[in-house]
């Protein structure tokens, strides 16, 4: 014997539901009451209210007892090479390789009292290529013990041109990149002058001077440049000398003519000397 189990088929369920959602009507919606001058948006069991003067979705002023701080920055240029203004910079700067401290990915390792060794990205030496108006410098002595920025006085010059890696061919063999210190062309449209000067006076008698001074016409110009640095022996806690005196000078004379507004032929010298007291 057999048995029947009666039912509803199961594909007339789906139809009974369409029924029966027919008859009821739709399913209610969450609805609030704004006061005036507010919107409030409609949706199933959900409530927003917005006002015309200060929105529901501000940014918290803190979080979990934190305050909360937005920092806003500058996405920075991706180009290879980047300009800096070297005579903008507020601050003093005893060489080149002060001015490639304040640059992002720019470190310095010390060499005696007054020099420093400039690494980019981890890499210095001669994998960092520094040249002055487009001439390589290299370092002297043991160690780069006199690094080539040893010999860039910042107030002789103008701008800064960094190379960000070995994408030009410019620098022959520059694996982290380079720096290039640049003066200032001379132009003259009638007999004048340019001058620029700084100095620096410090604690145990510290003195940095440099000045940059041109003359000259529409034909041509002298150029006259150069700078002294000295200092004492620094005083310790105790006011007990520690052996870290130096003294140097820098001059530099050149002599240019400007037959056209696209020509320049320039002449040019420069000497420098140094003393300097190492503790070590």
């Amino acid at each position: 014997m057999i048995g029947r189990r009666r039912g509803i088929p199961g594909a007339c369920v789906p139809g009974l539901l369409c029924l029966l959602i027919g008859l009821l009507g739709p399913l209610p919606f969450a609805r609030a009451e704004a006061p005036s001058g507010q919107s409030v948006t409609e949706a199933p069991n959900r409530v927003s209210t917005e006002s015309g003067d200060e929105s529901a979705q501000s940014k918290p002023r803190s979080h979990r007892g934190i305050e909360v701080i937005n920092i806003v920055g500058q996405k920075r240029d991706n180009g290879a090479e980047d300009w800096v203004d070297i005579r903008s910079q507020n601050q003093p700067e005893g060489d080149g390789a002060e001015v490639l401290r304040e640059i992002p990915g720019f470190a310095l390792i010390r060499q005696g009292g007054i020099g420093s060794d400039p690494v980019f990205r981890g890499l210095g030496g001669s994998r960092l290529n520094v040249l002055i108006d487009g001439v390589p410098y290299a370092g002297a002595c043991n160690h780069a013990m006199d690094p080539p920025t040893a010999y860039v006085n910042p107030g002789e010059f103008s701008e800064l041109i960094i190379l960000r890696g070995p994408q030009s061919v410019k620098n022959a063999g520059s694996i982290t990149g380079a720096v290039d210190f640049k003066r200032s062309p001379v132009v003259f449209d009638e007999p004048g002058s340019q001058i620029f000067a700084t100095g620096v006076v410090g604690s145990f008698g510290l003195r940095e001077f440099s000045s940059d001074v041109a003359f000259g016409n529409a034909n041509g110009y002298l150029r006259l440049s150069g700078g002294k640095d000295k200092s004492n022996d620094y005083l310790d806690g105790d006011r007990n000398p520690v052996f870290s005196r130096y003294n140097r000078w820098n001059g530099r004379a050149a002599l240019g003519w400007t037959p056209s507004p696209d020509t320049l032929l320039e002449a040019s010298g420069e000497m420098s000397n140094g003393q300097m007291a190492n503790a070590t």
